[in-house]
């Protein structure tokens, strides 16, 4: 009707239930895309190259690094100019980085963190395609991650308060002190 397009930003494999299940309504079917993050598989290079002081993984990171260049450059553009400038820039090296990871990954063991990081890397790329040809996406989900940790510890912490009041408690004053921060 309004040319809507739902992306649902997804992480990792398991967090794609909300997508099947809208696909599973006919009127969404044609509609809901997944959107990966690269942060991500960024990560785990990241925790490899700490580990072991990998050639590898400092290579997929430099690539990685290659694609935020550009964001850096699309950042506060127009929609239609950021994709433009993704198509030109980025589109090249997404496809370099795809053909390099799937040619590193037969040199080293299968069982290693290393190789885990390509698998899951190799599998999510194709997904986090969509902000190539869409100037609105985002490559990664770090501003609603951002968003959300404060909320996420604070439920966490909620358990340790010691008794049902003083929980509801903090969590009245959490929320205000959280008010304050926005505005």
């Amino acid at each position: 009707m309004f040319g809507l397009r739902l992306v649902s930003r997804t992480c990792g494999g398991g967090s794609t239930h909300s997508l099947r299940r809208l696909r599973k309504c006919s009127s969404w079917t044609h509609k809901a895309h997944e959107q990966a993050c690269l942060v991500h598989g960024h990560r785990k290079f990241v925790e490899a190259f700490e580990r072991t002081g990998s050639e590898i993984a400092k290579g997929a990171i430099e690539r990685i690094a290659k694609l935020y260049a550009v964001e850096k450059m699309a950042k506060g553009k127009p929609a239609d100019t950021r994709a433009a400038l993704r198509t030109e820039h980025t589109k090249p090296i997404f496809d370099d980085l795809e053909v390099w990871l799937a040619a590193q990954l037969p040199k080293i063991s299968g069982t290693t963190k290393l190789a885990e990081a390509i698998r899951y890397a190799v599998g999510r790329l194709p997904k986090a395609r969509g902000d190539l040809s869409d100037g609105h996406l985002e490559p990664d989900n770090n501003i609603c991650e951002r968003s959300i940790r404060p909320v996420a510890l604070g439920r966490k912490n909620y358990i340790f308060m010691g008794s049902f009041g003083s929980g509801k408690a903090a969590a009245i004053a959490y929320t205000r002190s959280r008010r304050c921060a926005r505005r």
